[in-house]
């Protein structure tokens, strides 16, 4: 599966929920299908569309104006249009598989009508074990945080270097110290036996 995202929306939780319902269609007895192209985009609704696309289940308007797609018969590209914020993760579902369906080679008339509204897939609700968050998106936020890590970890290098500079010092003092001491004790006895010798 190929996904093309427009959208904010991470493509890794998209996929996972596109891969969930292939699962659950394929255990109701179905075709399987894998090697989609997956194109999503972020819904523009139309107002001169809004009659066209009202839907009434059981006398409930289901507002899936906002949900829409389109998919080769028998083929494997399928475009999804989804909002830009607030995904009802059942809509998503409905909406993927009746574009599968169409990549499967079913048209609207060799299945229930208006698919995106059948029961025959059963109740959506495991959807809501999965999450969908936006994706991180290169920008200045990340810069800032990249340059934050960079000075962080220089500060961490040189107060290693720090550190260890001043163990060399203090151990080269300590050197210059035990010299210094042992030179004046043998200028100092030089001194004594030059005296002496007069």
């Amino acid at each position: 599966m190929k996904i093309i995202n427009k959208t904010d929306w991470d493509s890794s939780h998209l996929k996972k929920i596109f891969y969930a319902c292939i699962n659950l269609y394929e255990k109701l007895g179905n075709e399987r299908k894998t090697d989609l192209n997956i194109k999503i985009t972020y819904s523009k609704p139309k107002k001169e569309r809004t009659e066209y696309l009202k839907t009434v289940q059981d006398g409930k308007w289901m507002g899936w104006n906002t949900y829409r797609g389109r998919a080769s018969l028998s083929g494997t590209y399928m475009k999804l249009r989804i909002p830009k914020d607030n995904i009802d993760k059942e809509k998503l579902c409905r909406l993927f598989l009746h574009e599968y369906e169409h990549n499967l080679g079913y048209g609207h008339d060799a299945t229930t009508k208006d698919m995106c509204f059948t029961t025959a897939w059963g109740d959506f609700k495991w959807v809501y074990q999965y999450y969908i968050e936006k994706k991180i998106i290169k920008g200045l936020i990340d810069y800032k945080q990249e340059r934050f890590e960079k000075a962080r970890n220089n500060v961490i290098l040189y107060e290693r270097k720090l550190n260890r500079t001043k163990k060399l010092l203090k151990k080269w003092k300590s050197v210059v110290r035990y010299y210094d001491k042992r030179y004046l004790k043998v200028a100092s006895n030089n001194k004594e036996i030059k005296i002496k010798g007069e």
